[in-house]
């Protein structure tokens, strides 16, 4: 019974990813890689690792709404996540996915 149930849990995870890398691919305005190591390709700049998951880290959820309320108006939260002894320029920067797309919206003009 339990080996059922946790290869039913995988197979509706693995659903759930699939799903989301084809929305996300979508919304970007790029496809679904099919059998490959990356999730999307076709996008000019950006090559999509897609993670859905029911809760994310509760900090980075945290800093993430401190970033939402610290931001001025007229601009856009970006969260810049670092680790002791990493270089700066190998921080992880974290927007909102329509927020990218503008940008590289408005770029393209």
């Amino acid at each position: 019974y339990t080996k059922i149930w946790v290869g039913l849990v995988a197979r509706i995870s693995k659903t759930r990813g699939r799903n989301f890398e084809l929305t996300v691919a979508k919304f970007m305005g790029c496809q679904r890689a099919h059998f490959k190591a990356y999730d999307t390709e076709g996008h000019p700049v950006f090559t999509f690792e897609c993670k859905k998951r029911k809760e994310h880290a509760k900090t980075l959820m945290k800093w993430w709404k401190q970033a939402v309320k610290a931001t001025q108006e007229d601009k856009l939260p970006a969260l810049v996540m670092g680790e002791f002894r990493q270089l700066t320029e190998d921080a992880l920067v974290c927007i909102r996915l329509k927020d990218l797309r503008d940008l590289i919206d408005k770029a393209e003009l």
